[in-house]
């Protein structure tokens, strides 16, 4: 048997329906949220889907794609740390094309990209980039995203069972879920 201690569970995704095409047209320009976003220490709005994109019918139209731009607004000050933006978009991958880059003008941080008009789950990430590899090392969500009891998690514990007499394969003989 196993224990798990001290996994945090971090907060509720952050959600983006690009379903509304009156509130997000196709410009040829970014199109993005009306309000910033801020850091999150503590609350949500409202429940995720768990990491997984919902695609919900959009009438017929040429504009399957919307150039997003989001804003992440941290009271004006500039962090040390490099950020990213990851999400249903870009498998939860920080990827360098979703680094958020500081706007000296507006004071906030920006990142651009095509996106699918879907309900999207995001969420902000930090760590230092390896510009050699694109990749960002140590991805942390919790400084800027928060860590709240409130937040669900979805577990799935699998019980294997290996016969010693056999050079077979394990078997599984259990399977439960449960929501945190």
């Amino acid at each position: 048997m196993s224990e798990f201690h001290n996994i945090p569970s971090g907060n509720e995704h952050r959600l983006l329906d690009l379903t509304d095409l009156v509130e997000f047209p196709a410009f040829d320009g970014p199109v993005s949220t009306r309000l910033n976003d801020e850091p999150r220490f503590t609350s949500f709005k409202e429940r995720d889907n768990n990491g997984l994109p919902r695609f919900e019918y959009v009438q017929s139209t040429e504009d399957d794609y919307v150039y997003f731009e989001f804003t992440l607004d941290i009271e004006g000050e500039k962090v040390y740390d490099d950020m990213a933006v990851v999400g249903t978009f870009n498998n939860w991958t920080p990827m360098w094309d979703w680094r958020l880059v500081f706007d000296p003008d507006s004071r906030r941080y920006l990142a651009r990209g095509w996106l699918k008009r879907a309900v999207h789950e995001y969420e902000y990430v930090s760590g230092k980039w390896n510009v050699d590899e694109g990749i960002l090392e140590s991805p942390e969500s919790t400084l800027i995203e928060g860590n709240s009891v409130y937040a669900s998690q979805v577990w799935y514990v699998l019980a294997y069972y290996r016969d010693q007499t056999s050079l077979s394969y394990d078997r599984i003989v259990g399977v439960g879920v449960d929501v945190s």
